[in-house]
């Protein structure tokens, strides 16, 4: 990304806050569930939504010109770990969401 030059004090914050934005637009424009991390995006749907989630937010970075890696992409799920913690989905339709640390780090 230009002006983000390796080394630059600046420029993680400067790409953390470029992510925050895409994930404020895809929440409040395209009611996209999605959380962010510096350059990592989570987007944990229930089935319903399919990727769609993903798609918006693959394409406002493609917009934004930064677009995301593929070769880091990975496919859609229901329940997804970001951050240590798991999201669980999978039950959605009948009202239950589960959030759990991830497996093996709690002994």
């Amino acid at each position: 990304m230009y002006g983000h030059n390796f080394g630059l004090k600046a420029a993680v914050l400067s790409f953390n806050r470029h992510t925050q934005l895409l994930s404020w637009d895809a929440k409040a424009f395209f009611g996209v569930c999605n959380a962010t991390y510096f350059d990592d995006v989570d987007i944990t749907e229930p089935s319903y939504c399919g990727s769609t989630g993903k798609h918006v937010i693959h394409k406002l970075a493609e917009l934004a010109g930064t677009p995301f890696a593929s070769e880091k992409d990975t496919p859609f799920a229901t329940a997804r770990v970001f951050l240590g913690v798991m999201s669980d989905l999978s039950d959605f339709k009948s009202g239950s969401v589960e959030m759990r640390p991830k497996p093996g780090r709690v002994h």
